[in-house]
């Protein structure tokens, strides 16, 4: 777990883990849980992570003080009943945009969280659901996470990523090892303008390949990693060079050439806000695992 703005958040996650066993196995169920109903974001109102560490750790130290355990199951649970169920301090916090949440040296101010109600709404969901689902839970050994985590698509997203990293890093080590350690200062693939000696690029960046010799100034030919005289690597409209290996095309072409649904199961998989394409997207989940 990690993310915001560096050193600040590692340091204060770092320093939570070391006091309270349960916070690190809360926080990543916390996090998915609000990945997979679009909450996660920032950027589009949903509640950060560093603003969940805070509320987090704000809420085990009030759990402790009042007599609670440790314990991931419990801390998870009781989490869900102060931030969600209604209720009078001090088992029970409210949200909103005009609160800031302070634990520990962290502040959490939620005013840029403009969904903040819809969080609130889905911990009160979770709540109701283990208070539904409780006798049900114990009679027939079933998961609780179960009833609020879609394990099909955790299990479906978790897969393509390893495939990608695999395929990726199968791509990658190959270019890495043949890959020259010592760059000569002229060589055109250095585009620093302090660096770059003599040469020549075109109104559609190509370099010509002529480098004039500072002796006499009279254009020369030059030989660049064994390509023909006056042939250089590819680059941009910019100047870049344009890379002869793509491993994240390659992964991403092996996958569908693998797993012909995977496109449709991806875009499935995409939590929208328009219903209408929802539904649309939920008919293609169930189309692409022959559920239909």
């Amino acid at each position: 777990i990690g993310g915001h703005v560096g050193a600040d958040t590692s340091q204060y996650v770092a320093s939570q883990v070391q006091r309270f066993a349960s916070f690190a196995p809360v926080v990543l169920v916390l996090k998915i849980i609000l990945n997979q109903q679009g909450l996660d974001k920032p950027f589009t109102g949903g509640l950060g992570s560093y603003k969940l560490y805070v509320l987090v750790a704000y809420h085990l130290e009030r759990h402790l003080s009042s007599g609670g355990s440790d314990r991931p199951s419990e801390v998870l649970l009781s989490f869900f009943q102060r931030y969600g169920e209604p209720g009078s301090p001090p088992h029970h916090t409210v949200l909103g945009t005009h609160v800031t949440v302070k634990s520990d040296g962290g502040a959490a101010d939620l005013n840029p969280v403009f969904h903040v109600d819809s969080c609130v709404t889905l911990f009160q969901k979770c709540w109701a659901l283990f208070k539904k689902n409780q006798e049900a839970v114990c009679d027939n050994n079933k998961s609780y996470l179960s009833c609020l985590i879609n394990d099909r698509r955790l299990q479906h997203e978790r897969k393509e990523c390893l495939d990608r990293a695999h395929s990726a890093n199968n791509h990658l080590l190959p270019s890495l090892s043949s890959k020259k350690s010592n760059i000569e200062r002229d060589h055109p693939g250095k585009v620093s303008a302090g660096r770059k000696i003599n040469h020549v690029f075109t109104r559609d960046g190509n370099s010509n390949g002529i480098e004039t010799s500072r002796d006499h100034g009279s254009p020369k030919q030059t030989h660049v990693d064994g390509l023909p005289t006056g042939e250089t690597p590819l680059r941009s409209h910019r100047g870049a060079l344009i890379p002869k290996i793509r491993p994240d095309v390659e992964a991403r072409r092996e996958g569908k050439a693998a797993n012909p649904k995977s496109e449709l199961t991806g875009r499935a998989l995409k939590n929208r806000k328009n219903k209408k394409k929802q539904k649309r997207d939920e008919a293609l989940w169930a189309f692409a695992n022959r559920e239909i």
